[in-house]
């Protein structure tokens, strides 16, 4: 903690629970470890909180292929391939690679997609199936 003023907070955000769940207080074993518990739930998501605050992407630089060792040739291939395998999902049939893009890039659950494009959820398990065989076979040939 950086201050009595964070001690503070956390310390009010921990009355402040225990005033909300006044309800459930009956149930209640042992008040202290009760007490404890969300005093160390707040605690550490202030931390986290005040981590993520004062972190700033700008201040660091990073190299993502810091332990790797690419040649051009490597950079080639990877471009060559991404580029293949866009092709093949554009090639799919349309509501197939709807359903495919809204799964593999969205990362959309089974049954979110079905509510949206108004399909069951056997459907986009079917399509999926379908989209991944037809991919299997155009990047394997």
């Amino acid at each position: 903690m950086s201050s009595p003023a964070d001690i503070e907070e956390i310390l009010s955000d921990t009355f402040l629970a225990f005033w909300n769940n006044r309800k459930n207080l009956m149930e209640v074993q042992n008040y202290n470890s009760y007490i404890y518990g969300i005093t160390r739930h707040k605690a550490i998501s202030f931390c986290r909180k005040k981590q993520f605050e004062y972190m700033d992407i700008e201040d660091y630089s990073f190299d993502l292929f810091f332990r790797t060792e690419t040649t051009p040739e490597d950079d080639l291939i990877s471009k060559e391939a991404v580029s293949e395998i866009n092709e093949a999902i554009n090639d799919l049939p349309e509501k197939i690679k709807i359903v495919f893009k809204l799964i593999r890039e969205d990362n959309l659950k089974y049954k979110e997609v079905a509510e949206i494009l108004g399909i069951s959820v056997k459907t986009v398990e079917s399509h999926m199936t379908t989209a991944v065989r037809k991919l299997r076979e155009t990047l394997n040939t």
